[in-house]
């Protein structure tokens, strides 16, 4: 029973070392799954007044724009944020995605931080 134990620990610990990272790479991680959480747990017990805030800020500005009371110059709100002039929802979109993909380990560290909250915070 023991020996059985000892190579299954054994095996995981090989497995764990085959991945050659750095340290710095498991504080990355641990920082990935407490921002996780941090969210996780702003959504559950604030997301909806989070939401309703934004959305209200969002139409509220909207309204201001369509009367003519404010101006919103949207190309530099885009250059602001650092996007291109040009830049569709598709195109940001398809960079988060390519984000997401190279980075899987992290967005799964984050998910899971964020799962974790959801449920049990």
């Amino acid at each position: 029973m023991t020996t059985e134990k000892k190579t299954f620990i054994t095996a995981l610990q090989d497995f764990w070392n085959s991945f050659e990272k750095p340290s710095s790479w498991y504080v990355e991680l641990a920082a990935y799954l407490i921002a996780g959480f941090i969210v996780g747990f702003l959504v559950k017990h604030g997301g909806r007044f989070f939401f309703l805030l934004l959305l209200g800020a969002f139409l509220a500005m909207w309204v201001l724009d369509y009367f003519n009371l404010v101006t919103i110059h949207y190309t530099m709100v885009k250059s602001v944020i650092g996007l291109p002039a040009d830049v569709t929802f598709n195109h940001v979109s398809a960079f988060a995605v390519a984000w997401v993909k190279e980075h899987i380990i992290e967005s799964l560290v984050t998910f899971f931080g964020f799962i974790i909250a959801w449920k049990f915070a």
